[in-house]
């Protein structure tokens, strides 16, 4: 009995001092990844003071910061690459950590820098008949032509009769990228812009806000 009770003992006790074991080696590794990711640090540019969209940053509004890498967001522009000189297509705020995202590139600025690829900035005079819009809006660009020509229902020309005048998108989800007294400056897709210079010519346009949920919406043709 005394024999069988010392190897029960000993089976326990290294039974113990391996789950012990283990449990020590997943918490040394749990540390170890978060000193990795929190202790390890990264160079990365931090905007000293705020830049307006368009805006080219000169030495005064960036530092050289070290950060923890788990701080540090996707797309940060590494320190050894200085964005002095380029524009930002977005605003950005004292303490943001500069995104190449965001940088336009040398040479462009104003509204030139705030267009993404693929796009093309489009003006449209600003009137009392526009919706009261903001900078990041996204609209639709709705234009209604006249019909002189086309036949009403008793055979008539719309002349004599006439007949409802037809709206349609020539393009949709436009960012509003710049709003002044004048004139509503947006961001339209590059297949749009064509479309939006004609209605510009011949039509009436009006601009309707898309809503929060609309960015879900599927698009017609004129997207």
């Amino acid at each position: 009995m005394l024999r069988r009770s010392a190897v029960l003992w000993w089976i326990a006790t290294i039974a113990l001092g391996l789950i012990t074991a283990s449990v020590v080696g997943s918490a040394v590794g749990r540390a170890t990844h978060a000193a990795d990711e929190w202790g390890t640090r990264r160079g990365v540019w931090v905007v000293r003071r705020s830049v307006a969209a368009g805006g080219v940053f000169v030495a005064a509004d960036v530092v050289r910061s070290q950060r923890p890498r788990g701080v540090v967001p996707d797309g940060a522009l590494d320190a050894a690459t200085s964005p002095v000189g380029e524009a930002t297509r977005v605003d950005v705020q004292r303490g943001e950590v500069v995104l190449t995202q965001r940088l336009a590139g040398r040479g462009a600025h104003g509204v030139a820098a705030m267009v993404p690829p693929r796009f093309r900035a489009v003006a449209i005079k600003n009137d009392d008949t526009m919706p009261a819009v903001r900078p990041g809006d996204r609209v639709d660009v709705l234009a209604t032509f006249d019909v002189v020509d086309a036949p009403a229902a008793d055979g008539t020309t719309a002349v004599d009769a006439p007949v409802a005048a037809p709206s349609f998108a020539v393009a949709s989800n436009a960012e509003v990228l710049t709003v002044s007294s004048r004139a509503i400056t947006l961001a339209v897709d590059a297949d749009a812009a064509p479309r939006v210079a004609f209605a510009l010519a011949k039509a009436a346009v009006t601009l309707v806000i898309r809503g929060p949920g609309s960015a879900r919406e599927i698009d017609g043709d004129h997207g």
